[in-house]
């Protein structure tokens, strides 16, 4: 590879190894402006890059997640230094407040979906509350007391529209004393849209139905988890979310669709010792996100 002039290895702090070419020249354009603002910004790009590095994380081995932020960290911008300005720790309150109002800014314009698409492995489980341990106990003869299952699902629908990404799904008890939960009798599903001016301009801008805007003209049944415990609760499934994909597989169906089928999985001797869960993987999450790609700055 031909040596690059525009590149001052001595300038990198010795972080060259992690960086790409473009990213050295980037950095000592900014070292080598002359201005001090864009000093700060090659600081802040080099810090990024030395935490990676410390990690043992060079360019080439970096995720997307890890790209994305180095790319992020060469758009970062800092207001010139006011001449005579000494207060340290009034420069340092005013660049938080900076800082901490774009985040603001950022946050509520383009708003994530409340329920992000997420996979997870759990151990199998059977719904009707058979022990784990299928070495030990025949599913299909045990007799023990039930033990919790580590989800519970009930049924929900989808109305069709894009606002139901940015609907948080609440599961709650009805009133009055609960003794044993029963799915469907004493349990119920609350729903309440987290609207943002910001990402209706976004969604105006490209169809112009904002949260109403149809993605399905027919009501759409899908199955939500009502309850979460034991290693489901521990890899981060939640109350809310909305079953999509079994062991990679697409989901379509009913509650009892689904313990249907993890109890068959559960018993079947040949299955893994690990159950696969997609959520969140849905069709108004897709279009969100989309359409927040499409307005990001």
């Amino acid at each position: 590879m031909a040596y690059n002039t525009s590149i001052d290895v001595s300038l990198l702090r010795g972080l060259e190894p992690a960086m790409s070419q473009e990213e050295q020249v980037k950095v000592c354009e900014l070292l080598t402006s002359g201005d001090p603002s864009k000093l700060a910004s090659a600081a802040f790009v080099l810090h990024q890059i030395g935490d990676l590095l410390s990690k043992g994380i060079l360019q080439s081995a970096r995720s997307i997640e890890q790209t994305n932020m180095v790319d992020q960290s060469f758009r970062r911008t800092y207001k010139p230094n006011k001449l005579g300005c000494n207060n340290r720790e009034e420069r340092v309150r005013q660049e938080k407040a900076a800082n901490d109002a774009e985040r603001k800014l950022r946050s509520t314009g383009l708003p994530l979906p409340v329920r992000m698409p997420r996979r997870v492995c759990i151990k199998p489980f059977d719904p009707d509350g058979t022990p784990r341990s299928r070495k030990i106990v025949n599913p299909r003869t045990w007799t023990g007391k039930p033990a919790k299952p580590s989800l519970t699902f009930i049924d929900d629908q989808w109305d069709g529209t894009l606002g139901e990404a940015f609907t948080r799904i609440e599961v709650k008890k009805n009133d009055g004393p609960v003794r044993k939960l029963v799915i469907g009798e004493n349990v119920h599903i609350v729903k309440e849209l987290k609207e943002s001016p910001g990402f209706d301009k976004v969604v105006n801008a490209a169809w112009g139905e904002g949260y109403q805007m149809k993605l399905s003209n027919d009501p759409v049944f899908r199955v939500v988890i009502c309850d979460s415990i034991n290693d489901a609760a521990k890899v981060g499934l939640h109350r809310g979310d909305v079953i999509t994909h079994i062991n990679d597989e697409p989901f379509e169906g009913t509650a009892e669709d689904l313990n249907y089928l993890i109890k068959a999985l559960f018993a079947d001797a040949s299955f893994a010792e690990e159950l696969s869960i997609v959520v969140n993987a849905e069709d108004c999450i897709a279009t969100a996100l989309q359409l927040r790609s499409l307005g990001s700055p």
